[in-house]
């Protein structure tokens, strides 16, 4: 059984003196775990997929820039075999050599060499300053204070529904 922690004493530390540099990387790390994908900045990446049993692979990303490579079963194909989509998707052409073969055998894997991401992403970086501004300006965790007739209320550590009307147009679908 693995035992490492997950977080140190001094990640604890950092995070309890509103250390802005650890604040930035756990929002930013919050932001794409709920995307499911990078989002930014564009960035070559070798992704590998297991087949999905049709012609068409899904890939983890919503902005393709380009693919340099495939790899089927260890095979590599041409750019005639396949053709892509900026939405993040490769198929496979009916008139190659692989496109039985992978809607036959859908754990086969597939290596996909590409660049993708967007170049910025500014309404994201306000989604990520927001989460640590919330967090530096949270006292200890509470919600609400009052003195007398006036209360404050701040926000939960997570995400805002303005947060997420502007996550949800950068996070991947489900996936089968």
């Amino acid at each position: 059984m693995v035992t490492d922690p997950i977080v140190t004493t001094t990640d604890l530390t950092a995070y309890q003196g509103g250390d802005a540099d650890s604040l930035l990387e756990q929002a930013t790390a919050m932001v794409r775990r709920y995307c499911g994908w990078h989002i930014t900045p564009s960035a070559a990446e070798t992704v590998r997929l297991v087949g999905s049993g049709t012609s068409v692979q899904m890939l983890p990303s919503l902005h393709v820039a380009g693919i340099t490579s495939v790899t089927y079963d260890g095979d590599a194909l041409t750019s005639d075999d396949y053709e892509w989509s900026e939405v993040g998707s490769v198929s496979l052409l009916k008139d190659g050599p692989y496109f039985s073969q992978l809607c036959g055998y859908p754990t086969k894997p597939i290596v996909v060499e590409l660049t993708h991401g967007y170049d910025e992403a500014l309404d994201l970086g306000g989604v990520i300053l927001g989460l640590v501004t919330r967090a530096q300006n949270s006292p200890k965790g509470v919600t609400r204070s009052q003195a007398g007739p006036y209360s404050d209320y701040y926000a939960e550590g997570g995400f805002l529904a303005d947060d997420l009307a502007i996550l949800d147009r950068y996070r991947l679908p489900p996936r089968p």
